[in-house]
């Protein structure tokens, strides 16, 4: 096939033959940029590459929030924006003249906002955004346009999904308040990872704690409402009117000595739960807590981190209610850009979980994020989300020795099966989500339940 002449391409950016022909928001791309490109000067086309970003992202409320900066850009500049099959955004319009203070929305200034917004997930502004100048750089529009037909639809893409009714998420609120509250459940266990490595890896793990938090998979909600909790400020509304419901689960279960607070109460690993701000302050808390102290049972409570900066003097009375009960302080989800922000002296937590990402590895040394994680006592922090070996050596070359995360689950479902006289019956994922069960319908066809809490007990 003979080549587009380039002069062609900046005068008709649909030239470039495509893969396949293009359809819904791609073929709307096309021809957005066919009408720019009739009058080109002064025109830019902005791609916000979400498809970049690494798993778990791109979340929904990152797909949110890039399109309110983007149609709020567009709309005051005369553009357009389309999101892509492959959760990709587009903004084709004028560029408002050179970049000034004065013009903070404009779009030839929006890569710089979107890299301080997505900096935890993508570093690399470079990879994040790319902004071409029409008049001189058509062809790179072409070629993204032509690429683009041969993405395949995202089941989970939410960038133009209509949004579902608020009936659905009252229905949700409602269906909260009423369903067993075991059944929506799941536990994982936080292990300490001893360094020395001419042992078995599993050999080399004893439990530290058990970690409770809600999990809405039972519910098999419409997709759009599971998008819509995936936005962690929703999700923590949603945990927060469960949270008084987990307290009294605690407590009855206190109270007979039951299966879920049992292994703690033996002294075999922590029980770790998280709660808002305003269930710690709670006279249900207190009942439970002091419940708790009195059985032996060693309590740590996580409370998210963002919140907790939101409202300083709400924490510290929250610090002093955890003191009196006995209870163990976790700032959970710590990510790379809030190292900088974590005052240890201030809250002396018991533990902070530092979330693993690829990002982390690229901590840059003496970068603020750096001197952060240097300050903190390994013996304070501990890798959560952990899912691969890369994870375990990053941490344990800096001293981290706690973990928690999907690769350990497969290694103690895996030693466990080494053991289970019924192993052939099941699959790796079968135990390991049977062992994540709190409740008995979540462990139905295991032949050996007792085997499920083995990993509690300490080697």
């Amino acid at each position: 096939m003979d080549a587009v002449p380039l002069a062609r391409l900046a005068r008709h950016p649909a030239a470039v033959p495509a893969r396949a022909p293009l359809s819904g928001n791609e073929r709307l791309l096309q021809e957005a940029s066919a009408r720019v490109m009739r009058h080109p000067a002064g025109r830019i086309a902005l791609v916000l590459h979400l498809s970049r970003l690494s798993p778990p992202a791109p979340r929904p409320h990152h797909i949110r929030v890039a399109r309110v900066l983007l149609q709020d850009s567009a709309q005051r500049f005369g553009g357009q924006v389309v999101g892509l099959r492959n959760q990709d955004l587009v903004l084709i319009g004028a560029e408002s003249g050179a970049a000034n203070a004065d013009q903070p929305h404009a779009p030839i200034n929006l890569p710089a906002t979107l890299a301080r917004l997505f900096a935890a997930d993508v570093p690399d502004p470079a990879r994040l955004v790319s902004l071409w100048h029409l008049e001189t750089e058509a062809a790179q529009l072409s070629a993204y346009i032509a690429e683009r037909a041969a993405d395949k639809p995202d089941e989970d893409a939410v960038a133009d999904a209509a949004p579902e009714s608020a009936l659905s998420l009252a229905e949700l609120q409602e269906t909260l308040a009423h369903a067993p509250l075991p059944d929506l459940m799941v536990q994982q266990t936080g292990m300490l990872l001893d360094p020395d490595r001419n042992r078995p890896l599993a050999e080399r793990l004893t439990p530290a704690f058990r970690e409770l938090r809600l999990s809405l998979a039972s519910l098999h909600l419409r997709p759009l409402v599971a998008q819509a909790v995936g936005d962690p400020y929703l999700y923590r509304h949603f945990s927060s009117a469960l949270d008084l419901r987990l307290i009294q689960l605690l407590y009855d279960d206190l109270a007979k000595f039951g299966r879920i607070t049992r292994p703690a109460s033996a002294g075999l690993a922590a029980l770790h739960i998280d709660l808002g701000l305003e269930a710690i302050l709670s006279p249900a808390f207190a009942r439970m807590s002091s419940l708790a102290q009195s059985a032996g049972v060693g309590l740590w409570v996580a409370v998210a981190f963002m919140p907790m900066c939101h409202d300083a003097d709400l924490m510290q009375h929250a610090r002093r209610i955890l003191d009196l009960t006995g209870c163990a302080l976790v700032l959970n989800r710590v990510d790379p850009l809030a190292l900088a922000f974590v005052r240890q002296a201030a809250l002396a937590p018991r533990l902070i979980k530092l979330v693993w990402s690829r990002h982390l590895a690229e901590i840059a040394a003496g970068s603020q994020a750096a001197r952060a994680l240097a300050a903190i006592d390994p013996a304070r922090l501990a890798l959560t989300g952990a899912d691969s070996e890369q994870a375990l050596t990053w941490a344990q070359s800096r001293g981290i020795t706690l973990f928690q995360g999907p690769f350990l689950d497969q290694v103690q479902a895996a030693s466990r099966m080494v053991h289970c006289h019924s192993a052939t019956l099941c699959t790796l994922r079968q135990c390991e989500a049977r062992a994540s069960a709190l409740g008995p319908s979540g462990r139905v066809g295991c032949a050996n339940p007792g085997l499920l809490d083995s990993r509690f007990r300490a080697a």
